[in-house]
């Protein structure tokens, strides 16, 4: 006999004692009670079809046939429990035949006047009452108190905040107002868990990359981030820094960042809902929307001109204008303005020329991406043309198909301009292309997504709705080789930190970096080569965390190299590096950051560090200059070498120990000081770069007396290479090795077999082509060797080599064809006969914002 498993169900809600007169519910009531209930107790899992159940001819309840197995059947009559009876697993037609009939009997007889008269309390109608009302983001959502704010964050743009962005002139950029405002925001909600995409920003002649499926470890990103802060907490919100500022593409500059924020990367890359609004102050809706967001639990971004912050709270007083602003200066100025009003927050003037960026908060079932984004009638891609249409605002349509070569996609629906965006995407969702005109490539032979979209990628412009429209696509053909390799093709994963040898006096964790741009789950292991050095990946409440890393000493004295192996499907990555153990801490290497804390206004720290060659060393403490003392001491008599100095200190170091003092005291013996205050300006960094110096552990290890001779010595790892399965005459190979012992040399070896040893011949080449009247797939072997003998593994690459010009554009009759997805996405529309919608609009309404001219609100630029 089969086994079923249900639930007879009964909601406990408050009871009032009273007659009452019951009603019969529509079918439409039931669907609904039913769609809430499932909300209620948690499942994601939808309606698909729904049935009456029947007995003498009348309707007695409701069959609703959940997705993937499950149903919940409902009452008609409010005298009886909405729901009866219900299961997420098993079919409501394998239930076993008595048990059918005694459901029914129950569901009938609720139906019959007798039933109804009999009952002398309503508190199956308070069940009705409550499922068809239920709104699960009010149960969800923390209750707010007026007079208090939401945030406990006071983040900051710099310093650590910056650390993992890049430098201009040897200087960190800072992180810009919008990705603080932005990150407290994601962090108040804890949300994603996990990231997708890969996002791309040029800036500066770089391109900058964002991969983000990975973890985002909220609790790892402490509420106020200082130097005193653990370095893999510190890493973990300058992470997420560093994602947000190339997901808003922002300008990075040294003094102030501008950005506008991507809500299109909130909803489609960080999971949040798909009905992100925007509101200005000219609204009369503006105050009321803002309370009501708070209310609800949710803090927005809340843009003055030039600065974007977070406002999360507000005052009960009669006006009704005064918010909670965090201002997102390390709880500088975070404080309730009359935002009716000029705000003054420090030398910084704001008019009240607002914007509020809204309804932000973590998306769930069909407000979600993942779920918008399933195939939706009439959209297809058959031959070479999409055809399709824009069902309702903000709709977005993405295909999958093979393009080689000289690409061309034209859009059309029906206006003078093409009207809408196509967008094309590499498989790991990098941005290639984006436009509201026809699109021109020269693609590397690969399965790619096309998006057909009313948006741009930004966010920033919206035309209007509810058109047929078609993309006419021409391409070159794919052979059955160059298929069969797309369709084989995987990236490996990659460990981006930059690992350093270290000295260990006491467990250090450590945040490992590793992803795959393909979204394949990453697999970390660690090992340490000798005992006195134990390595492991944290672990809480059962689970690993995968990017966690803790080295523990267990010796006083000693060392281990660790190696970090990072696997996806059948690739993985190793980076290794030293951990020396000492029974005190000394710092040294090419650049590094000594952080303290000072207890009182008289005390002097004092720390061990190897200086090499020309060194720089500058404090921070939270304030444009230094605002305390350091000097320099010879480590052997504590003699000063430079004095005490509250200004950024050069000295030339001779390779050996010294000593780098702290105080907000010149002198023990009296003179210039600054005040001591708990919680300002007593946390403090000094960074030290020695930019010449010998960062060699052995050295290094034999300066302090430690042996490590009998360590494994470290091979060098080839970079720079992988496989190209696009189709070139002539291909270039470049690399490049990492190593310990410098100078790396290479052996290297060209033919056309999947496996090869290059000879025992080595030479400084790092670049090599290959070209020739044979095609087909070419391999490169190559092995590296550095200055103590140590040989890497052999790497191999792959190639496509041609002899003849590549086959001509033809109609895409390889086009894999999926049926259209669509996205909602925010901003107003216009009117649709105009052609242009809200793009003209915003062009024809340019003004004045600050120092930055902006097109619309939803184009706005951000600095601070």
């Amino acid at each position: 006999m089969k086994k079923f498993k249900t639930l007879i169900i009964t909601l406990t809600l408050c009871c009032m004692f009273s007659p009452a007169v019951f009603a019969d519910m529509s079918g439409d009531d039931c669907r609904k009670a039913a769609e809430n209930f499932l909300s209620y107790i948690g499942t994601d899992k939808a309606i698909v079809s729904v049935k009456t159940l029947d007995k003498d001819g009348e309707v007695i309840g409701y069959v609703m046939t959940l997705e993937n197995g499950g149903y919940v059947l409902m009452s008609v009559s409010e005298a009886m429990t909405p729901v009866k009876a219900y299961s997420l697993t098993s079919p409501f037609d394998t239930l076993p035949q008595w048990y059918k009939s005694i459901l029914t009997t129950e569901l009938s007889a609720a139906l019959q006047p007798e039933y109804r008269e009999n009952l002398e309390q309503n508190e199956n109608s308070e069940r009705w009452d409550f499922l068809l009302s239920y709104n699960s983001e009010e149960r969800s959502s923390p209750r707010y108190t007026t007079d208090d704010y939401l945030l406990k964050t006071q983040w900051n743009q710099s310093p650590i905040y910056n650390k993992a962005l890049p430098q201009i002139d040897g200087k960190n950029v800072v992180t810009g107002c919008v990705q603080t405002a932005l990150g407290q925001i994601m962090k108040y909600h804890q949300h994603p868990a996990k990231g997708s995409g890969v996002l791309t920003h040029n800036w500066n002649n770089q391109q900058l990359k964002a991969v983000l499926y990975k973890d985002y470890n909220w609790d790892n990103m402490p509420d106020v981030v200082d130097s005193s802060s653990p370095v893999y907490m510190q890493d973990e919100v300058a992470a997420l820094m560093r994602d947000l500022g190339i997901a808003d593409k922002a300008n990075f500059g040294v003094g102030e960042t501008s950005a506008s924020a991507n809500t299109t990367a909130l909803i489609e890359n960080f999971g949040y809902a798909a009905d992100i609004k925007i509101m200005t102050n000219d609204q009369t809706a503006f105050f009321n929307t803002l309370k009501s967001e708070i209310d609800s639990g949710r803090p927005v971004e809340l843009n003055f001109p030039g600065h974007a912050t977070v406002a999360d709270g507000y005052v009960s007083d009669a006006t009704g204008n005064k918010v909670h602003v965090n201002m997102g200066w390390g709880g500088h100025y975070s404080d309730f303005y009359s935002l009716d009003k000029t705000v003054q927050a420090g030398s910084y003037s704001f008019a009240p020329d607002l914007e509020i960026i809204y309804n932000i908060r973590p998306c769930e079932g069909t407000n979600c991406y993942s779920e918008i984004s399933k195939p939706e009638s009439p959209d297809a891609l058959a031959g070479s043309k999409i055809t399709g249409k824009f069902n309702f605002d903000g709709d977005s349509d993405v295909y999958e198909a093979y393009l080689k070569g000289n690409t061309q996609l034209t859009g059309n629906r029906g206006y003078t301009s093409q009207a809408f965006y196509i967008t094309v995407f590499k498989p790991n969702y990098e941005v290639l292309s984006s436009g509201d005109k026809p699109v021109t490539l020269d693609l590397p032979v690969g399965k790619y997504f096309i998006k057909i979209a009313l948006e741009n990628e930004n966010g920033s412009y919206t035309y209007d709705a509810k058109t047929d429209y078609t993309v006419d696509i021409v391409t070159q053909t794919l052979t059955a080789e160059e298929k069969a390799q797309v369709s084989a093709y995987d990236n490996p994963p990659v460990i981006a930190n930059d690992f350093r040898d270290m000295m260990i006096t006491e467990p250090q964790k450590l945040r490992i970096d590793a992803t795959d741009e393909d979204g394949d789950t990453v697999v970390l292991s660690v090992s340490a080569s000798d005992s006195d050095v134990t390595a492991s990946l944290d672990v809480v409440d059962g689970n690993i965390l995968t990017n966690i890393l803790t080295l523990t000493p267990a010796a006083t004295k000693g060392h281990s190299r660790i190696t970090v192996k990072a696997s996806a499907k059948d690739k993985s990555v190793e980076k290794s590096f030293n951990a020396v153990v000492t029974d005190e801490m000394i710092y040294f290497g090419k650049e590094f950051v000594i952080n303290g804390t000072f207890a009182n206004q008289t005390e002097f720290d004092r720390y061990k560090a190897i200086l090499d060659g020309q060194c720089s060393i500058t404090g921070y403490n939270g304030y444009s200059n230094q605002a305390f003392f350091s000097s320099v001491l010879d480590a052997a008599n504590e003699s000063y070498l430079v004095p005490m100095s509250d200004k950024q200190i050069q000295y030339k170091g001779e390779n050996k120990l010294y000593l780098i003092e702290a105080s907000l005291k010149k002198s023990p013996s009296g003179g210039a000081f600054y005040p001591y205050s708990l919680g300002k300006g007593d946390t403090y960094s000094l960074t030290v770069k020695c930019p010449d110096a010998n960062s060699d552990i052995s050295a290094i290890a034999t300066l302090l007396g430690i042996d490590i001779s009998a360590a494994p010595s470290s091979v060098p790892v080839i970079t720079g290479l992988s496989d190209d399965i696009s189709p070139v005459k002539t291909k270039v190979w470049e690399w490049d090795a990492s190593s310990d012992n410098l100078p790396v040399t290479f052996s290297y070896q060209i033919d056309q077999n999947k496996t090869g040893t290059p000879p025992d011949v080595y030479s400084d080449i790092k670049t090599v082509s290959k070209s020739g009247t044979t095609g087909g797939t070419w391999y490169l072997h190559i092995q590296a060797k550095d200055a103590k003998d140590n040989k890497s593994a052999v790497t191999t690459v792959s190639a496509v080599l041609v002899g003849v010009t590549g086959p001509a554009n033809d109609n895409l009759a390889n086009a894999i064809a999926l049926t259209g997805s669509s996205g909602t996405k925010t901003g107003s529309n216009t009117d649709a006969s105009k052609e242009t919608g809200r793009a003209a609009s915003c062009r024809k309404h340019r003004r004045k914002i600050g120092v930055v001219e902006m097109d619309c609100p939803g184009s706005r630029l951000f600095f601070f």
